[in-house]
């Protein structure tokens, strides 16, 4: 079974690359990591693109062009998941 763990964005790159490194130590395998972006003005699009090809479980990443607010963007997080449960 997949579980799909949620995450919403914006400008907090530190925080998301420390939950990221805790998620990694998980012992479960079989997760994915949805990541929807609501148009970081920080570091988040490149430092995202630096991480995803060595980290351990696959992210798929998402970035809004304009902020669409919070509601919206965690919806998105919901459309891209695939897994059984959604963790948020």
């Amino acid at each position: 079974m997949k579980c799909s763990i949620c995450i919403t964005q914006y400008n907090r790159i530190d925080y998301l690359l420390k939950s990221l490194s805790i998620i990694e130590k998980q012992t479960y395998n079989n997760i994915e990591i949805i990541i929807s972006d609501n148009a970081s003005t920080d570091e988040t699009y490149s430092k995202l693109n630096q991480l995803i090809p060595e980290y351990r479980f696959p992210i798929v990443y998402f970035r809004f062009e304009t902020n669409q607010g919070f509601d919206r963007n965690l919806r998105k997080t919901l459309e891209l998941a695939t897994g059984e449960y959604c963790f948020i």
